[in-house]
């Protein structure tokens, strides 16, 4: 039911828009270290299946591709979901320009949407992101199986 009511006003907005809103509404309650773990507990798979793959460990199955988290911006947020990995997809030395918007469309009857390729924002800034989080992260993204 909350699902259906949310949905229903966050489709009256712009898709790209309420994809931001709705991931930084996610980063600030991931700063509340017992809303953080309310959402792991909440959205942590209910069978722990490890798997290994390519020489690496993963803490389940459940993954998220690359297009998702361009910036490399959530990761914190989106190991809280319970995603065993997240794919951040090509990094760029410089800030590139991307494509026309709107780059975001949803198929509703489909129950999908579709996005065209945007640019993330270059290396230097997904490098200061992560440098201003990984001294409190890295812990947390080694354990999950995201480093």
């Amino acid at each position: 039911m909350m699902y259906q009511l949310l949905r229903s006003i966050l489709f009256n907005f712009d898709p790209e828009k309420v994809h931001y809103f709705s991931m930084n509404w996610m980063q600030r309650l991931c700063k509340v270290g017992l809303l953080k773990k309310a959402i792991e507990a909440f959205y942590q798979p209910t069978k722990k299946e490890p798997i290994k793959a390519f020489g690496l460990s993963f803490p389940n199955v459940v993954g998220l591709g690359a297009g998702f988290d361009k910036n490399a911006s959530y990761l914190t947020e989106l190991a809280a979901l319970g995603f065993g990995f997240v794919e951040i997809g090509t990094v760029t030395p410089k800030p590139q320009e991307g494509n026309e918007q709107p780059r975001l469309f949803r198929l509703p009857k489909d129950k999908d949407s579709r996005r065209r390729r945007a640019p993330r924002q270059g290396r230097r800034r997904q490098s200061r992101a992560r440098e201003t989080r990984r001294a409190s992260e890295q812990a947390s993204f080694h354990r999950d199986g995201f480093g």
